[in-house]
């Protein structure tokens, strides 16, 4: 007990003199759930994860072309307003999860150390903590200090240590992470070659050229710099994902001048993975570079197993952890308390009670949490009542791409996802119109908790509640933006026939091919960006924007339908066959019945699949011609403008019929093919 008192107060009188200072201690007992049904959710992975920091870099946030290898004065175009004052000499100044060893920073303001000793990482530990199967003494901390020279544009150079150290123990399945990093300008235009090894990869190695720009003269006679790092990382960005081998295992990613590769599905770790950057006939500064980084180490483990495993080791208690000190490391640890306390947890199915987080909304296919971007989608969900959630607790929505590594929702730069205004808050209405028909991503709820210990450290948990998300194209989304505005009720109906030519309306939905939503997700997924080019002076490469040409649409117009199903046949078996066009992209709000007329009944014998019938898919290829618009981004991904490409560009097309095929052969002289058919039913999403 003698012990614990003096180490208490040591806390005490660090946290008087921390005030002086810039000292923060978080730790964060984190879990990530996927939701995959209306009522079930699967623990994907958690993580103990302490970080102290002892001193502290601000960076220029004006300065979009951080960092560089070499020197770089102040500039307009691109803008960085102080130029270069900082070099980092080691560590990841800007926690992106890559070194930036020698490399120059537009920094703003230093912050030494004031307390704790940087680059021990043998010395911290946890002293103490609450029963629980967790290891003790508790070590494994990583080193991530940053020695940065400040000033060095000036005649008074000075040299500023932070102290930094982590510990992440983590649970459950790690999907592992590459990184590779793009850093000066392009000097010649040229192919930059990407070499990209693994060994789930086919081919590999494989080798992919990327056209990147150099300077040049503009029709102002004004010199344009070359790409940036930023720019040409993202062509290789783009580059990489149009890769089938790379894709079917790891997704593309990264932000300024990163290159991520992330496993789709966690497997382990794959020691060879690597980004290879060779400057190819390109002039770049910083290439080549060979070696990438393995900045998240794969791991696979059964996630009922690692759930239990965490549950175990981290239980709500108070945790003391040791410091060296600043100036005498090996004697008198600095010690730091902090407290976790119980915490919003996902729901059990197998519990008793119901209580726990799930999302209570949705319209599910599988675990794919369906959303017509045309409409109003209101998400909610329960477990985040008051007697879990704390003060200074917040909530945050947002939906990720499919890689989890880019904010798709709210479109911000920078990026930060929506602060509900209340930690208690159970629903968030989606506004309409910021997705199209056929993309994809992942809903992420996260629940951080904020709660200080002391002046210096505190509980700083995390809970990412997910589901994957498909955007798709439902009656009443379409109804939504293609009938006239003031069409009487009875008409908006799926069994209406709002244009009076003997068809209805969820007919006309479910037949109609090519449509509109599927051209346009068609063209986003084949789309290629071309070269980089200007934009009023201003470097930009290509997005997808829209698809300016459109098709009619028969279901409002009374002198067009759509082809719907032939009458039933027998095929080279004798086996009465239907075929039946798909309406694409609908997900399974567009449900497909089969019934067999039979004169004299006024209700038809119901087709009884797998029973007397089997139902599979027949494809028909094709393609169309459309004007493509593009939106223009510059090197920090701000938009910047909007342009029609000149010419046509090919979209391929896939139509499916569903095709209803009869067990056993039609036998008998008499026999006829029966009168089947088709029943469609429209799915609200909810």
């Amino acid at each position: 007990m003698k012990t614990r008192r003096t180490l208490l107060t040591l806390a005490a009188l660090m946290t008087v003199q921390a005030a002086k200072a810039d000292l923060v201690m978080a730790l964060g007992a984190n879990k990530t759930h996927y939701q995959i049904s209306g009522q079930t959710l699967r623990f994907e992975g958690g993580e103990l994860n302490l970080f102290l920091r002892d001193g502290l870099v601000i960076l220029d946030g004006a300065c979009v072309i951080d960092p560089q290898l070499f020197f770089f004065p102040p500039s307009n175009i691109p803008p960085c307003p102080l130029g270069a004052t900082g070099f980092i000499a080691t560590g990841d100044v800007d926690r992106d999860g890559v070194r930036d060893d020698n490399q120059y920073w537009s920094v703003a303001s230093v912050i030494p150390a004031f307390v704790i000793e940087p680059s021990r990482p043998e010395i911290p530990q946890l002293y103490s903590g609450p029963p629980s199967k967790l290891p003790r003494p508790l070590q494994n901390f990583r080193d991530d200090a940053v020695v940065t020279f400040y000033d060095i544009s000036t005649a008074v150079v000075r040299q500023y240590d932070q102290s930094r150290y982590e510990l992440i123990r983590p649970y459950g399945s790690v999907r592992q992470v590459e990184t590779a990093q793009a850093l000066g300008n392009v000097l010649a235009d040229g192919n930059i070659e990407v070499i990209v090894t693994g060994a789930d990869i086919a081919g590999s190695p494989l080798s992919v050229p990327v056209a990147v720009t150099g300077p040049f003269i503009n029709e102002d006679d004004e010199l344009v710099p070359g790409m940036t790092g930023p720019q040409w990382a993202a062509a290789i960005r783009e580059a990489l994902n149009d890769v089938d081998a790379i894709t079917d295992f790891y997704s593309v990613g990264g932000q300024g001048n990163l290159v991520t590769l992330s496993e789709i599905v966690p497997n382990g770790n794959d020691p060879t993975l690597n980004i290879n950057l060779q400057p190819g006939t390109a002039v770049v500064v910083g290439l080549p570079s060979t070696v990438s980084l393995n900045t998240t180490v794969g791991a696979f483990n059964a996630p009922v197993a690692a759930l239990k495993q965490m549950n175990e080791e981290i239980v709500p208690g108070q945790y003391i952890f040791t410091f060296p000190r600043l100036g005498s490391p090996d004697l008198n640890p600095v010690a730091i308390p902090v407290t976790i306390v119980p915490n919003l947890e996902a729901v059990n199915p197998a519990s008793r009670t119901r209580a726990g987080f799930r999302f209570t909304s949705g319209t599910w296919n599988g675990d794919i949490y369906q959303m017509d971007p045309r409409l109003i989608s209101r998400i909610t969900w329960t477990g985040n009542d008051r007697s879990v959630i704390r003060p200074g607790d917040q909530f945050y929505f947002s939906i990720l791409n499919d890689a989890e590594d880019f904010l798709q929702f709210p479109p911000t730069i920078p990026q930060n996802p929506v602060l509900l205004p209340i930690p208690t808050v159970q629903q968030y209405n989606l506004p309409p119109f910021f997705f199209d028909v056929g993309q994809t991503g992942v809903m992420d709820l996260r629940y951080q908790r904020n709660l200080l210990t002391n002046g210096v450290s505190g509980d700083f948990s995390e809970r990412n509640f997910r589901a994957k998300v498909a955007f798709v194209d439902s009656f009443n989304g379409f109804v939504q933006t293609t009938f006239p505005l003031g069409t009487m009720k009875r008409d908006l109906t799926p069994k209406g026939d709002i244009d009076r030519d003997g068809m209805t309306n969820v007919e006309e939905f479910a037949y109609q091919f090519p449509t509109n939503e599927d051209i346009s997700a068609r063209a986003r997924e084949q789309f290629v960006p071309g070269p980089p080019s200007l934009f009023n002076g201003i470097p930009v490469t290509e997005r997808f924007s829209r698809v300016i040409t459109k098709v009619p649409t028969p279901i409002i117009d009374s002198a067009d339908q759509p082809t719907g199903p032939a009458a039933p046949f027998l095929d080279e078996e004798d086996k009465v066959t239907l075929e039946v066009p798909v309406r694409p992209r609908t997900g399974n709000t567009l449900r497909y019945s089969f019934v067999e007329r039979i004169e004299g009944k006024k209700k038809g014998k119901k087709i009884r699949i797998p029973q007397d019938y089997t139902v599979s898919s027949r494809f028909v290829e094709s393609s169309m011609q459309v004007i493509l618009e593009v939106e223009l981004v510059a090197a920090g991904g701000q938009t910047v403008g909007f342009r029609t490409r000149a010419g046509e560009t090919t979209v391929n097309l896939t139509q499916e019929f569903l095709v209803l095929k009869a067990n056993n052969p039609l036998v008998g002289e008499e026999a006829t093919v029966p009168d089947i058919q088709v029943i469609l039913d429209a799915v609200t999403v909810k």
